[in-house]
């Protein structure tokens, strides 16, 4: 997954289960990472300087998540994402 400055480049979706996100910026600016797991919201410890690289793993279930950018207004100018998980067939 990469970070640029103000967009977010990842899959629209993951397969249920334990999900590993390699996290790099390839941005100007610091990023960071952050997915709200229904109310609970899961981000990287520091915010990556550009060129820096993080891991972040999560347990995802069926569901949507919204993911962004949560430095300053980021999210706002476009570093917002929507992760689709899809159920069990």
């Amino acid at each position: 997954m990469i970070l640029k400055d103000y967009e977010i480049v990842m899959p629209e979706s993951v397969p249920p289960g334990t999900v590993k996100f390699n996290i790099t910026n390839a941005g100007t600016h610091d990023h960071n990472f952050q997915i709200d797991m229904r109310g609970t919201k899961k981000r990287l410890d520091n915010d990556l300087k550009p060129g820096g690289t993080a891991t972040l793993v999560v347990a995802l279930t069926s569901g949507t998540y919204d993911i962004e950018c949560p430095v300053g207004l980021h999210a706002t100018m476009g570093m917002r994402r929507k992760l689709t998980v899809p159920g069990n067939r």
